[in-house]
């Protein structure tokens, strides 16, 4: 599948991905195959966090510097903002 520069589309099992994301939950009893999370790319990292806290959206700052969107709060799929 061609996405074009700049995209990329990633697959791996449920324990690779846990292994490459330890910080982003994925239930127990995720389904396969499915989608886990999403990653999109921001202009601003401060300006997108302001407005996920103002928006009362419950979030994460990961350690790489990334926001995490759990799926609990994303309709089942984890949202990774970079």
């Amino acid at each position: 599948m061609i996405l074009g520069p700049g995209f990329d589309l990633s697959f791996a099992t449920p324990a690779g991905f846990r292994a490459a994301y330890p910080s982003v939950a994925v239930p127990a009893d995720f389904s396969m195959p499915g989608i886990a999370a999403l990653e999109f790319a921001v202009e601003s990292h401060a300006d997108t966090a302001a407005y996920l806290k103002q928006a009362l959206v419950a979030f994460a700052d990961l350690a790489d510097g990334r926001l995490a969107i759990p799926a609990s709060e994303a309709n089942g799929v984890t949202l990774l903002i970079a």
